[in-house]
């Protein structure tokens, strides 16, 4: 976008400007006839000033080899201009409707006579309502190449209003659709508004024909303080100190601008020395302003296209100004007017702008929205997740509720009944009723077994199992005149693996006392844990008894009890080993390790 107006300005250049190998002709006043001088000429005369300036034009040697037509071809005047050779009129040209306005050169071409016998013309110029008297070009040769060069101008200067015009509704078109919708940004109204004021100005009656490029040109003048101050107000942040007095700035100067176009519409003012003297200097001096804030801050919101369209823009409208007021006073020699490329130039990239604005927010709404529903979709898994979560919370505890009912049966019911039938059957001592007494305290043992362990809440507490077993057998053991030796305080540092551990445990202990009271007919039980470095021991002897039954190579047979035993062990990764002993044996469980901190099981 940068490049756009350099090239333009480069190609119209090069499309406009008359070929550098026709010669130039001179021209020398009356008033000082030896001084001869090269074209362009301008001089400045004022409104009251009414003389008309009279001279020679000095033409140059013309190649007559070729055999066309020669003529002289100036490339812009301003006044009214009468040209002679030898007393006789060769050509009137201008008029009060036919100056040069400012976004048009007026070119003229005075085709000589092939009999022409002198070398030097005489012209006369006066103000043809003007302040400015101007003559530029004056080049000799062939009539078709001068030809070419006007149809060019002809092209640049008048075909291309068409596609100006339709630039500009089209815009007109877009941030009209923009200003109705809803989402509008207040920047888009703005544009609209002077795009609008365009489109009014241009179906008035200014400059005279509203659809020539000169009323175009006085209304983008016109407006151009209200552009400039808008570009630096699309820059600026929404908080920043100046953000105000631009505002009010660019209110005040649309506002005025307004005003100004009524008197010249109504004829009080000339369209182009008004939007002259009015815009060129406030546009200057905003823009100098914009300037020194822009370099002054840091932090401008250069993300948007549009503010970058208008201050290539800008830039370029200034640009044309500058370049076009130095043909006009003759500072450079040029047939090329930009300000009429600065125009179609502003709108395009407006257009372009909005429409890459429009297309940037849509993709930033689709991503947005992306995002929003990806957002619910992990909120909605969340939501299933705590929500299956709770009813597994709720199922447990409904279970555990349960199990606690339960519990409560079997404390208050069954273990009162049998309570009831052992304190029943307590005073009779023959065989049958013994057995039915022991198999009742066995069933009430392990009642009460299933209560501590639910009731204690202690998870992983193998010292708490073993404390149970422990009160349950010291008294059974005692009527049978086993004396049971117990300590197990190692174990209160111990963490064992599960509540299905302890008991298998506690089972193991079972049928190992089973074993030596009933079988080995044992005086004396031992159970001790110890431990050796980070391993734990359980050690459970028997004496008084008859020794282990071995088998051929000298070890334990394995009964049916034994091999459960040795099962429940390895079944939570224990070792158990059993050795035979004089008078008993001796059981070794090496405990798993359980290297989980507490409370994270």
């Amino acid at each position: 976008m940068l490049a756009i107006p350099i090239i333009l300005y480069f190609s119209g250049s090069l499309l406009l400007n008359v070929p550098r190998e026709e010669q130039q002709a001179f021209i020398a006043f009356d008033s000082d006839p030896d001084i001869t001088v090269p074209l362009p000429w301008v001089e400045f005369r004022g409104v009251d000033q009414k003389a008309a300036v009279t001279g020679s034009i000095l033409l140059p040697p013309a190649n007559k080899t070729t055999g066309q037509p020669q003529a002289l071809y100036f490339s812009g005047y301003e006044g009214i201009l009468s040209i002679f050779s030898d007393g006789d009129l060769l050509v009137y040209a201008g008029s009060e409707s036919t100056v040069q306005g400012p976004s048009h050169l007026q070119d003229l071409l005075v085709r000589l006579p092939t009999n022409l016998s002198t070398s030097t013309l005489t012209f006369s110029i006066e103000p043809a309502g003007t302040q400015f008297l101007r003559l530029r070009g004056g080049y000799l040769g062939p009539v078709s190449n001068f030809e070419e060069i006007i149809s060019r101008h002809n092209f640049y200067y008048n075909d291309l209003r068409i596609t100006f015009l339709g630039v500009e509704i089209f815009i007109a078109l877009l941030l009209g659709a923009l200003i109705i919708s809803k989402s509008t940004p207040t920047y888009y109204r703005h544009l609209g508004s002077v795009v609008l004021f365009f489109m009014v100005i241009q179906a008035s009656s200014l400059d005279g024909d509203p659809f020539s490029l000169n009323a175009f040109y006085h209304q983008f003048m016109l407006l151009l303080p209200y552009v400039v101050c808008l570009g630096f107000r699309l820059v600026l942040e929404a908080n920043d100190v100046h953000q105000q007095r631009i505002k009010t700035a660019r209110r005040t100067l649309l506002a005025f601008a307004f005003i100004l176009a009524i008197p010249i519409q109504l004829g009080l003012l000339p369209g182009a020395q008004a939007t002259l003297i009015y815009s060129l200097p406030v546009a200057l001096i905003i823009w100098a302003i914009g300037v020194v804030v822009l370099f002054t801050k840091r932090s401008l919101r250069f993300s948007s296209y549009l503010t970058f369209a208008l201050l290539v823009t800008t830039i370029s409208a200034l640009f044309g100004i500058a370049h076009d007021l130095s043909v006009k006073f003759g500072w450079i020699d040029s047939n090329l007017l930009f300000v009429p490329l600065c125009t179609p130039i502003f709108f395009a990239s407006v257009a372009l702008a909005l429409i890459l604005d429009f297309a940037k927010t849509r993709r930033e709404l689709e991503d947005l929205n992306k995002n929003l529903q990806q957002k619910v979709i992990n909120a909605t898994a969340q939501i299933q997740r705590e929500s299956s979560k709770r009813a597994f919370v709720e199922v447990e505890q409904a279970k555990s509720e349960a199990h606690k009912n339960v519990m409560m049966d079997l404390h208050d019911g069954v273990l009162g009944y049998l309570s009831s039938m052992y304190a029943l059957l307590e005073p009779r001592t023959d065989s049958k009723t013994t057995t039915v007494k022991e198999l009742a305290k066995s069933a009430m043992d392990e009642i009460r077994l299933m209560l501590n362990r639910d009731i204690s809440g202690q998870q992983g507490s193998l010292l708490v199992v073993l404390s149970v077993f422990q009160d349950q057998m010291q008294s059974r053991l005692n009527s049978m005149d086993v004396e049971l030796q117990m300590d197990v305080t190692s174990l209160a540092d111990y963490d064992s693996p599960s509540d299905q551990f302890n008991l298998d445990i506690y089972r193991i202990l079972q049928e190992a006392i089973t074993n030596a009271v009933d079988r080995a007919a044992c005086t004396e039980l031992s159970i001790v844990a110890y431990t050796d470095q980070r391993t734990h021991f359980l050690c459970i002897e028997n004496g008084g008894g008859r020794g282990l039954s071995l088998a051929s190579d000298n070890k334990p047979l394995q009964g049916t009890g034994r091999s459960n035993m040795r099962a429940r062990a390895e079944a939570h990764g224990a070792e158990m080993s059993i050795t035979a002993t004089p008078t008993g044996a001796r059981l070794l469980i090496k405990l798993p390790l359980n290297d989980s901190p507490r409370g994270q099981r």
